[in-house]
């Protein structure tokens, strides 16, 4: 190739590439940073964090806080948010106003109220709002929702959502977010969105949220619950619950799904539902290609595939703002009907 020729194939290549910054270097924002550095359709372009430690090796800018960020930026695409709860929904409508695309750790927001003035901001905007939703990527989770889907159950009959989890004295540290009941919102929504959501997706809409909630193992540690169980009907019939803690002694105890239904039981399990424990349906075999090694950041890697197809390509967005409404309902029902 000439030299024109060079620079041109080079720019035509860097304009395929989208360049993401990430918004605070927590435990999600760091692997945010680890699946950004591995796709060659993206490019780490800043991380915004009052604590990020500048390193001359870095290939990117580091700005200390937001503000910063908004008056020297010049080359961002989309900002992935992976800040406390309670700063979400702020920090996503400052940046769609200032011409970002968002991508936002859940919860994506902590009321409807929220979710429905952001979908404005977003639709005035013309930039795009993209919650992380990464479970639906699961190849298991795919699994269970075709076979709803096509039909092969019969009738959902019920469906037994269990996560029964760890959280010590060194998650729930003292001046934390984590734990306030203003800045966490509650244990449905920093520990088990991921969990409701899947509900949601693979068996479609809920009615008649009713739940129980105590603070059990953290009473003089937090302000929120740490156990609970939230039950609910199907429209399309059937009923479900939802058992949760954060209370299991020393580890994490189980992560499950099981299913009852007219032509079969199912009962999924592991902490990224990488497991088929029972799988008994009619006249029906198990494919085990399915069942894969997990990885437990394949799947969000997987929804920025999908991320980077609809700004580059067109693609409609694989979680619209209905759905999350759905769900940011739905953990607001649990909190408002607690017994």
């Amino acid at each position: 190739r000439t030299t024109d020729e060079c620079r041109w194939f080079f720019m035509i290549k860097m304009s395929n590439v989208l360049n993401f910054a990430v918004l605070g270097n927590g435990f999600m924002g760091k692997k945010h940073i680890e699946i950004i550095k591995s796709l060659d359709t993206v490019r780490l372009s800043a991380v915004i964090d009052h604590h990020w430690q500048e390193d001359s090796q870095d290939s990117f800018l580091a700005y200390p806080q937001l503000e910063t960020f908004l008056e020297q930026d010049t080359d961002t695409d989309v900002v992935v948010i992976a800040t406390p709860n309670y700063l979400h929904f702020e920090q996503a409508r400052e940046l769609l106003q200032n011409g970002y695309h968002v991508i936002i750790e859940k919860p994506f927001c902590m009321s409807v109220e929220e979710a429905e003035t952001l979908e404005k901001v977003s639709q005035k905007s013309g930039k795009s709002v993209f919650m992380i939703m990464q479970n639906r990527y699961a190849p298991i989770s795919v699994w269970l929702k075709n076979l709803v889907v096509s039909g092969i159950l019969g009738d959902i009959y019920l469906v037994q959502t269990n996560c029964f989890w760890n959280r010590n004295e060194n998650y729930y540290l003292p001046k934390s977010w984590k734990g306030s009941k203003s800045m966490d919102g509650g244990t449905l929504f920093t520990q088990f969105t991921h969990f409701a959501d899947l509900i949601f997706w693979i068996f479609g809409d809920i009615e008649n949220v009713h739940s129980r909630l105590k603070t059990l193992r953290h009473k003089n540690l937090i302000e929120i619950e740490d156990t609970g169980i939230a039950t609910f009907d199907f429209v399309k019939g059937g009923m479900g619950s939802i058992s949760f803690t954060t209370a299991a002694y020393e580890k994490n105890l189980e992560s499950s799904m099981t299913i009852v239904s007219e032509h079969g039981n199912i009962k999924i399990s592991g902490q990224y539902f990488d497991r088929v424990e029972v799988c008994h349906i009619k006249d029906y075999l198990l494919d085990p290609t399915i069942i894969t090694v997990p990885d437990n950041l394949e799947n969000l890697r997987q929804e920025y595939h999908t991320v980077t197809e609809v700004l580059s390509q067109g693609k409609p967005s694989d979680i619209s703002f209905q759905e999350g409404k759905k769900l940011i309902a739905f953990l607001e029902s649990a909190y408002r009907t607690c017994l």
